[in-house]
C-alpha cells in the first residue's frame, strides 16, 4: 500500500517537473507543485480490495472458448458474449452459438441492440453482423480499416472508419449519408445518454445528435495524450479515457472542454470500461479497477482480480456482476460485498464458529485452522499425524474435537492432544456435563467427558453402563451401525441418532426405531429447532420430527430438492441446495423463507458457520464470506421463449403464432433467466387452463406433437405452480384444407350436385321402369279384358245353344203358349246378357235378375220336376253390392247340365247370398248325381260333347284374381247316409264390394 503511494508521488513529481513548473527552476516549488498536482489531479490511489466470491464460467459449462471478449444483455434479459469463436447467447443454462460462412473472422466484441430487437456485434476486422430469427447475417459494408466500435441510437446504425464515419438507416439497412473527417481523426466512439453519438477524433471530440448535427468539442488534456478511448456517460457527465506514455487516466467534461478527472494508472492498456451502477469500470490486462465517483473531482479507486487479464464487465438485471476474461471464461460476481479467501488454497471441509466473530477451520491436509474475520488473517493451530482429512470438529469449553482419523480432544492452551478415542467421530452434541452423544463410523452412542464425571449421579448412568465398550471405556455403543447425525438439547431426555440402520429415538431408559409410512428411514443431517427436529435424508429430502415422533416431508419451498447440507444458525435455518442457499426463518408455525442466495455451487461446500454477522462457507477453495439476509437478485427468474419452431420454419413470440395443419408438430424453445443460478429453477406449464406439469430438469424445449386444429395458450409458471404466469405462448393450429370453408362449400356442391345429377339418373330410370309398367299393365288389361270378352262370347253362345234346343222342343211338341212364353224370358235374357257383357261389375241385383230369368228358362225345360230358390242374407244391398258379371251363371249352368239333367225324381237349386265380415259368401247347392258320375256320363260323351262353361268360367276367375281380385271356389261332394252322391255344394266367396 506504501509503495503504491511513494510510486503515485513520484509519478505525480515527474509529471509536475515536465509539464507544469519545473523544480530546477522554481526550487521549492516543485515540490509544491508536484503535492498539488497530486491532490488535484490523483485523489485517492487505488485501494486494494479483497476479491469477491465469483462462480465461473468456462468451456466446462459450455462457453465456446475462454477468451471472451463482450458481454450484453439484452431487452429480454439473455445474455451474448463473443469470444475466440464468435458469438453466442447463454441463458445461463447452456450457450447457443451463432456463426455464418460469410464471416471474415469469429473474434469480436462490441454488442449492442437496436429498436428492432436484433443483435448486432463487430468482429475485429470491423465488419458488422446482426441476429435475425436465430441465424447471423452480414451486413453488406464497403471496405474497412479495423476494428471501431459501431453503435446504433434511434433508428440510424453509425459505423466509424479512420477517415468518416458511415451512418445507415436501421429500418432497410441501406447507407443514408457519410460524415468525412481528416485521415487518423477517428480515433473512437462512445455515447452521452441519448443525447449524443460521440466521433473521438485526434484534436477535437465531434458529438452527432439526434438531428444528425455535429458539435465540435475541443479537449484540453492538461499534458494527456488523446488515446483511442471511448467517451461515455455517467449519472449525466460524460468522461473519457486519456492516455499519455506513462499510464492511462479519466477525463470529464465540463466547462466546454475535457479536463482531467482520476489520475493515470500504471497501464498501457485498456482492455475494456465501463459506467455501472454509479461506477467506472477498467478492465486491464492485470486485474481490474473501480472507480467510486464523488462529489467534484473526488473518487476511491479499487482493485481487485490483479492476477486475471479483464476484457469485458457488465452488470445484469438481477444484480450480478460478469467479468469477462481472456484465459479464463467468466467470473459471475452475484454479490460484490462477499469475499472469498483462497486460505493458502487449502480445501475447508469444517468450520466451527465462535462467540468473538472467529472461526476454527478444518482443512482436508488434516490442519486446523484459526481465521479472524475482523483482520482477515489466518494461521494454523493444529495439524495431525497422517494429514486425513478433517471430517468432524467440534469446539467443547476448552478443547477442540476432531474426529480423523479418531476422536482427537485437543486442548485450546496449547493445542496439544489431551486425550484421543479409538473411534472416528462423524458428529456430536453435549448432552449433559458428564456425556456427548457420538456417532461414530463403529456406533453410536455416548461418550464420557472427563470435564463431566464430576462425583453425584446421571440420568444416563445405567443405560452407559449397560453398552459400555469393553475396549474403549469412555465409550458406550447403545446402537450399531455407522453413525451419520446426532441432535437433540443439552439436558435433554431424548436424543436421535441418525445412522445406516434408520432413524433411531434413545431415552435414559432405552431406544426405539422411528419409521416413516412404516418404512425404514434413514438420515443424512439433523438439526434440532424447540420442539421440532429437521432432517435430511439419504436421497436429499427434507423432513420435520415433530411431537409425537411423527415425520412429515417438508414442503412448498421454491426450489426443490436435492438438498446437500442444513444447519441451524443464528435462529435461521440454512438449506444448501445444488446452487440455492435458502434461508428459513423457523417459527412456531411453517418455516418461511427469507431469502434465496444464488450462485453456490454446493459441490464444493463442505460446512457452514457464522462469523458475527456473516455467513461463512467451507469450501474446495478457501473460505466464503457472504451477508445472508442481502439478496444478491433484485429481480426474480423469468422464462423467456427463444424460440417457436414449426415445419422448420421459426415464428415471432410475441404475437399468435399461425402454423400450418401439416407444420403442427410444434418446438418452444425457452429460456429459464437466474443467472446467479445458472437457471437451475423449477418450472411448470399447462395448456388451455389445464394442469400444471413441471418441466423436464435441465430441458429448455417443448415438443408438442399432433395437436388438433383450435387456437391454444400455453403458459409458464416458475417456482411451484400457481397463477402467476411467467411467460405466455400463443399458438392456433390452422385448419386442413378440407376443413377450410371455401372446401366444406365446394364439397357441399359436390354432394349436392351428386345427388342431384344420382336423384335425376334415378327419376329417369324410374320414370322409364314406371313407362314400362304402365304399358305392360295396360297391354295386360287389354289382354285380360280381350280374355273376358272372348270367354263371355263362348260362354253367350253356349247358353243359346241350350236355350234355343229347349224352343225347339217346345215348337216340336206344339205347346205354342210355352214357346211363346219361353221366347219372352229368352228374350230378355238374351237382352241382359249383351248389356252385361260390357260391364265389368254389375249390381247383384242384376246378377239376382239375369239367373232367375235363366233359372226360369231351364225350369220350363225340366217342368215341374226342377226347382230352385235364392235366398238374400240380411244385410246385403243386392242395389249397392256389386260383383263381376256373370260371375255365378256358369255354376248354375254346371249344376243343372251336369247334375240335376241326369237326376230321375225331384231335382232342385238353393242359391244363397251372405255378407261375412268383408267377403260376400255364395253357395250354389244341387242335389244332383254329384261330380264323380257326372264325370262317368261326360267321359262316355266326351267325344260328343265338350263343356265350354266349365273351362271358360276358370279362365275367367284366374284372370280375376291376377287383377288383384280374391275369388275362392270350394266344391263339396254331398252325400247320403247310405254313402250314395246325392249332390254338390259350391261355395264361392268374393270381396264385398259396395258402389
Amino acid at each position: 500500500m506504501v509503495s503504491s503511494w511513494i510510486e503515485a508521488w513520484n509519478r505525480c513529481k515527474g509529471w509536475a517537473s515536465r509539464r507544469a513548473f519545473p523544480i530546477q527552476r522554481f526550487g521549492w516549488l516543485g515540490p509544491c507543485t508536484a503535492l498539488l498536482a497530486f491532490l488535484l489531479f490523483f485523489p485517492p490511489l487505488t485501494i486494494p480490495a479483497q476479491d469477491p466470491f465469483f462462480r465461473r464460467i468456462d468451456i466446462a459449462d459450455g462457453l465456446p472458448h475462454n477468451a471472451v471478449y463482450g458481454l450484453f444483455q439484452d431487452s429480454k434479459g439473455l445474455v451474448w458474449i463473443t469470444t475466440d469463436e464468435g458469438l453466442c447467447r447463454y441463458d445461463g443454462h447452456s450457450f447457443k452459438p451463432f456463426a455464418s460462412a460469410t464471416q471474415s473472422s469469429r473474434a469480436g466484441a462490441n454488442i449492442f441492440e437496436d429498436p428492432f430487437g436484433r443483435i448486432w456485434y463487430e468482429n475485429f476486422d470491423g465488419r458488422l453482423y446482426y441476429v435475425s430469427a436465430d441465424s447471423l447475417i452480414a451486413l453488406e459494408m464497403g471496405p474497412r480499416t479495423g476494428y471501431s466500435r459501431a453503435g446504433c441510437r434511434g433508428r440510424y446504425l453509425y459505423v466509424p472508419d479512420d477517415f468518416n464515419l458511415q451512418v445507415y438507416d436501421l429500418g432497410t439497412l441501406e447507407k443514408v449519408w457519410t460524415v468525412d473527417g481528416k485521415p487518423g481523426d477517428v480515433q473512437g466512439t462512445g455515447w452521452q445518454g441519448e443525447r449524443y453519438y460521440w466521433w473521438i477524433g485526434g484534436k477535437n471530440h465531434l458529438g452527432i445528435d439526434a438531428q444528425s448535427r455535429i458539435v465540435k468539442i475541443p479537449v484540453n488534456g492538461n499534458g494527456l495524450g488523446l488515446g483511442r478511448g471511448t467517451a461515455f456517460d455517467l449519472d449525466g457527465k460524460v468522461f473519457s479515457l486519456m492516455q499519455n506514455g506513462e499510464g492511462i487516466g479519466v477525463s470529464i467534461f465540463q466547462d466546454g472542454k475535457f479536463s482531467p478527472f482520476a489520475g493515470l494508472a500504471p497501464e498501457k492498456i485498456v482492455q475494456a470500461h465501463a459506467a455501472l451502477a454509479g461506477k467506472i469500470w477498467l478492465c486491464y490486462a492485470r486485474g481490474m479497477e473501480v472507480i467510486e465517483v464523488g462529489k467534484g473531482f473526488e473518487a476511491v479507486r479499487h482493485r481487485y482480480f490483479g492476477d486475471k487479464s479483464i476484457s469485458a464487465v457488465m452488470l445484469d438485471r438481477e444484480g450480478n456482476y460478469w467479468f469477462g476474461t481472456t484465459d479464463e471464461g467468466i467470473l459471475m460476481v452475484p454479490d460484490f460485498d462477499s469475499q472469498s479467501f483462497p486460505i493458502g488454497n487449502k480445501g475447508i471441509t469444517r468450520i466451527q464458529g465462535t462467540d468473538d466473530a472467529s472461526l476454527w477451520m478444518g482443512t482436508k491436509e488434516g490442519e486446523i485452522l484459526r481465521f479472524d474475520t475482523r483482520s482477515r488473517d489466518y494461521y494454523s493451530v493444529y495439524q495431525n499425524e497422517n494429514r486425513h482429512s478433517i471430517d468432524f470438529l467440534f469446539e467443547d469449553g476448552r478443547v477442540l474435537i476432531e474426529g480423523s482419523p479418531a476422536g482427537h480432544f485437543i486442548r485450546k492452551t496449547d493445542f496439544k492432544v489431551d486425550r484421543s478415542s479409538n473411534s472416528s467421530f462423524k458428529d456430536a452434541i453435549r448432552l449433559t456435563d458428564r456425556y456427548l452423544a457420538v456417532n461414530s463410523s463403529s456406533g453410536s452412542g455416548l461418550f464420557v467427558w472427563e470435564n463431566g464425571a464430576a462425583a453425584g449421579s446421571d440420568p444416563w448412568d445405567s443405560l452407559f453402563h449397560a453398552f459400555q465398550n469393553p475396549h474403549d471405556s469412555a465409550f458406550s455403543y447403545i446402537l450399531k451401525g455407522r453413525g451419520r447425525s446426532v441432535c437433540g438439547k443439552v439436558g435433554s431426555q431424548c436424543v436421535y441418532f441418525a445412522t445406516s440402520n434408520g432413524l433411531m429415538r434413545v431415552v435414559p431408559t432405552g431406544f426405539s426405531e422411528i419409521k416413516y409410512q412404516g418404512n425404514r428411514f434413514y438420515g443424512a443431517q439433523m438439526q434440532s429447532v424447540g420442539n421440532r427436529t429437521f432432517i435430511l435424508n439419504t436421497v436429499g429430502e427434507l423432513f420435520i420430527l415433530g411431537r409425537n415422533d411423527r415425520l412429515e416431508p417438508m414442503v412448498e419451498l421454491p426450489i426443490p430438492p436435492p438438498y446437500s447440507r442444513i444447519r441451524f444458525l443464528g435462529g435461521r435455518l440454512y438449506v444448501l441446495a445444488r446452487k440455492h442457499l435458502l434461508v428459513l426463518n423457523i417459527g412456531e408455525g411453517n418455516p418461511v423463507i427469507e431469502n434465496v442466495v444464488g450462485g453456490i455451487d454446493a459441490a464444493y461446500v463442505h460446512d457452514m458457520a457464522l462469523a458475527g454477522d456473516r455467513l461463512a462457507l467451507g469450501t474446495d477453495n478457501g473460505l466464503i464470506l457472504l451477508n445472508p439476509q442481502k439478496k444478491a437478485s433484485t429481480m426474480p427468474p423469468q422464462i423467456v421463449i427463444t424460440q417457436v419452431r414449426a415445419g422448420g420454419h421459426s415464428f415471432a413470440t410475441d404475437s399468435i403464432v399461425q402454423v400450418a395443419y401439416e407444420d403442427k408438430e410444434i418446438e418452444i424453445f425457452y429460456s429459464i433467466l437466474n443467472f446467479s443460478t445458472g437457471g437451475d429453477y423449477p418450472a411448470f406449464y399447462r395448456i388451455n387452463q389445464g394442469n400444471w406439469i413441471r418441466t423436464l430438469p435441465g430441458s429448455r424445449q417443448l415438443q408438442i406433437a399432433q395437436p388438433a386444429s383450435g387456437e391454444y395458450v400455453l403458459e409458464f409458471c416458475l417456482g411451484l405452480p400457481s397463477e402467476n404466469i411467467a411467460a405466455r405462448v400463443r399458438f392456433n393450429i390452422l385448419s386442413p384444407f378440407w376443413m377450410k370453408t371455401w372446401f366444406l362449400i365446394l364439397c357441399f356442391c359436390m354432394v349436392l350436385g351428386l345427388i342431384i345429377f344420382v336423384f335425376w339418373q334415378r327419376t329417369r330410370i324410374l320414370q322409364r321402369h314406371n313407362a314400362r309398367t304402365l304399358e305392360k299393365m295396360d297391354l295386360e288389361n287389354k289382354l285380360r279384358l280381350s280374355t273376358l270378352r272372348a270367354i263371355r262370347s263362348q260362354m253367350n253362345p253356349h247358353f243359346f245353344f241350350n236355350a234355343l234346343n229347349t224352343i225347339q222342343s217346345y215348337i216340336f211338341s206344339d205347346n205354342k203358349r210355352s214357346a211363346s212364353n219361353y221366347l219372352g224370358k229368352f228374350s230378355r235374357l238374351t237382352r241382359m246378357v249383351l248389356e252385361m257383357s260390357d260391364k265389368e261389375y254389375v249390381s247383384l241385383d242384376e246378377e239376382i235378375e239375369s239367373l232367375t230369368l235363366y233359372l226360369d228358362l231351364e225350369q220350363s225345360r225340366f217342368g215341374d220336376q226342377f226347382e230352385y230358390k235364392i235366398e238374400i242374407g240380411p244385410g246385403i244391398s243386392t242395389i249397392s253390392t256389386l260383383l263381376p258379371s256373370m260371375i255365378i251363371q256358369p255354376f248354375a249352368e254346371n249344376a243343372m247340365k251336369h247334375g240335376l239333367l241326369h237326376k230321375t225324381g225331384p231335382k232342385k237349386l238353393h242359391l244363397a247370398f251372405q255378407a261375412v265380415e268383408n267377403q260376400l259368401q255364395i253357395s250354389v247347392d244341387d242335389n244332383g248325381i254329384g261330380r264323380q258320375r257326372s264325370a262317368e256320363i261326360n267321359q262316355v260323351q266326351a267325344g260328343q260333347h265338350r263343356s265350354f262353361s266349365t273351362e271358360a268360367n276358370q279362365k275367367r276367375i284366374d284372370i280375376l284374381n291376377a287383377g288383384h281380385n280374391r275369388i275362392g271356389v270350394k266344391f263339396t261332394d254331398k252325400h247320403d247316409e247310405n254313402g250314395q252322391a246325392s249332390g254338390t255344394l259350391v261355395q264361392i266367396s268374393l270381396p264385398l264390394i259396395l258402389q
